[in-house]
């Protein structure tokens, strides 16, 4: 089993526009979205923190055969939203939800999460590989794309594709261990 981080990003590394907590999708690519898809596609299972659930929660597809995970402090607050098998709203720690996932035998787990949670999960040493899309824009401020921790992973460069004439790039990474 692999996890997965996928993350866009302002040339600037702000995964939000200013400080709205909103749906990436509103200033990304074409083509980001595309390969977000792509990638949804090949996962078994998605995870994300209760801000990106409420920021794409009226994009979300139940056609696509993926459990989709929310760490949420506050489980209940989503009841109404749950459905068993689909979308699953869980309090836990980054490590023992992955613990818990691994006995699924997934082949791929995408974590799909802002600022508090990727850190979370890459201070767990969780992540295996990272996809960074970056979008030809700044904004000054808004989110970043790592929460103010220390950290210190080194990564392997796998690719860099160009993904437009704008000059959206798509960089993929892979873990040294």
């Amino acid at each position: 089993m692999k996890v997965v981080l996928a993350l866009a990003a302002s040339v600037d590394g702000k995964i939000t526009k200013w400080d709205d907590i909103q749906n990436v999708q509103e200033w990304t690519s074409r083509e980001d979205k595309q390969f977000f898809s792509s990638m949804i596609k090949k996962s078994d299972v998605m995870i994300m923190g209760s801000g990106t659930y409420q920021a794409v929660k009226k994009n979300l597809n139940f056609d696509l055969p993926i459990l989709r995970l929310v760490l949420t402090k506050t489980p209940e607050k989503y009841k109404e939203d749950e459905k068993p098998g689909q979308l699953e709203f869980i309090n836990s720690t980054p490590k023992e939800l992955i613990d818990a996932i691994t006995k699924l035998n997934p082949n791929q787990v995408l974590l799909a999460a802002g600022s508090r949670l990727s850190s979370q999960f890459l201070m767990d040493g969780l992540i295996d590989e990272f996809y960074l899309t970056i979008e030809p824009k700044i904004f000054g401020t808004g989110k970043p794309m790592f929460e103010d921790r220390i950290l210190d992973i080194n990564l392997k460069l796998v690719s860099i594709k160009k993904m437009n004439e704008r000059g959206t790039l798509l960089i993929h990474y892979k873990k040294i261990v």
